[in-house]
C-alpha cells in the first residue's frame, strides 16, 4: 500500500525508534504507568477486543478495571480504555488516520509500526519481536519494558502488556476465535494472505 519511497522512509523511521533513545523512553514511560495505575488503586485489568460477542457483553462489568482496547476499539461507543494496543502492520496502515489522531488514550504499539503510527507524547513503543521458540514453545514477556513478542493475535500482546504492568487479574471480552468471516475476497499480496470482508 505504500510506495517504495515511503517504504524505505518507514524503514528508517521504524530502525530511529528501536534505538536506546526509544528504550529508555519506552521504560520511563510505563513505570509512569505502573505508578499511576497503582496510585488509582486498580487491581484488575479488563481486556476489550473486537469480536461480535461484544455487542452482547454487558459493559457494565468494566467496573473500577484498568481496560486495555486491542485495534479498532475506538469505534465502539461504549469503552473507553486506558490504553489501546495495535500490532498488526494491517490494521495500522488500514486505521493510519484514526490512530494518528486518537488522543483519548496511550496509544502501545510495537517500533515496527512506526512507518504508519507516529508515535506521540502518549504512545509507548515496545520492542516487539517474533516468538524465538516457536513452534515447539510458546514466548510470553513480563519484562515488556526489555521485550514483547508475537503470538499470532493483538490478546498475547495485551496479556503480555498486563501482566508487565503488575496485573494478577485479568479479564477478556469481545475475543472470538470462531467467528465466521463472510463475502471475502483474498489477496495474497503479503506472504500470508489477507482475508477483506
Amino acid at each position: 500500500r505504500y510506495t517504495e519511497a515511503e517504504t524505505v522512509n518507514g524503514i528508517k523511521k521504524t530502525a530511529a525508534f528501536l534505538s536506546t533513545v526509544n528504550s529508555k523512553a519506552t521504560c520511563m514511560r510505563l513505570q509512569t504507568l505502573k505508578a499511576l495505575i497503582e496510585e488509582s488503586g486498580f487491581t484488575e485489568c479488563l481486556i476489550v477486543a473486537n469480536g461480535p460477542s461484544l455487542k452482547q457483553t454487558n459493559l457494565a462489568m468494566v467496573g473500577n478495571s484498568f481496560i486495555i482496547g486491542l485495534n479498532s476499539i475506538f469505534l465502539h461507543p461504549y469503552v473507553s480504555p486506558h490504553i489501546l494496543i495495535c500490532e498488526d502492520h494491517l490494521v495500522g496502515e488500514d486505521r493510519a488516520t484514526e490512530l494518528n489522531s486518537y488522543s483519548k488514550s496511550i496509544k502501545v504499539i510495537p517500533g515496527y509500526l512506526t512507518y504508519c503510527v507516529d508515535p506521540d507524547d502518549l504512545t509507548i513503543v515496545l520492542n516487539h519481536r517474533p516468538r524465538v521458540s516457536f513452534p515447539v514453545d510458546i514466548d510470553f514477556s513480563d519484562d515488556i519494558e526489555k521485550v514483547t513478542y508475537t503470538g499470532g493475535t493483538v490478546t498475547y500482546t495485551a496479556l503480555q502488556v498486563a501482566v508487565g504492568l503488575g496485573f494478577k487479574n485479568i479479564k477478556l471480552v469481545g475475543c472470538d476465535a470462531s467467528y465466521k468471516v463472510e463475502n471475502v475476497k483474498q489477496d495474497n499480496d503479503y506472504a500470508t494472505g489477507v482475508l477483506e470482508s
